[in-house]
């Protein structure tokens, strides 16, 4: 014996590969809202230093008389 429904279903199917690909989208919306929510939406060059180095400026070291050769820069 089978089952069958009262009223048959006119629609098309929804392609497999449509169903997968918004499933993944929407794991992946989850794990990016999730990651986001975990670091306290915290963005920016300081996110990458730690907290015990304050952002500074990059300093560069002193000259020590190097000369380019001619054309170099030019």
């Amino acid at each position: 014996m089978t089952y069958q429904t009262s009223e048959p279903s006119n629609r098309p199917r929804v392609p497999r590969w449509v169903v997968l690909s918004a499933i993944g989208v929407a794991v992946l919306v989850i794990v990016v809202v999730v990651m986001m929510l975990v670091s306290g939406g915290e963005h920016g060059p300081g996110r990458h230093g730690g907290s015990d180095h304050p952002h500074t400026s990059v300093t560069h070291a002193p000259s020590t008389g190097h000369v380019p050769p001619s054309g170099a820069h030019g």
